[in-house]
């Protein structure tokens, strides 16, 4: 969805055509409540309303879990850690 130059706000935006639909992806070692989930996405959602000018509805969240047998770092699986 393109939208004109002024921003939800009336502020500018940096250059015509600029998609107003941020998309943050996140992923994550599996643990996390639904009720901390849910509290991330409310507080991404502000920060990037306030930072972009966009109204809530504009911003998407995906959030995914992974296994620790599915991540490593320094060459071990979180799993063996």
């Amino acid at each position: 969805m393109l939208l004109s130059r002024k921003s939800f706000d009336g502020g500018e935006f940096p250059a015509e055509g600029v998609r107003t639909v941020p998309i943050v992806q996140i992923e994550m070692l599996e643990g996390r409540t639904v009720e901390q989930k849910r509290a991330l996405a409310e507080k991404l959602t502000e920060v990037i309303c306030e930072t972009l000018h966009c109204p809530p509805t504009a911003v998407s969240i995906i959030m995914r879990d992974m296994s620790p047998s599915n991540y490593a770092t320094g060459g071990k699986l979180r799993v063996d850690q």
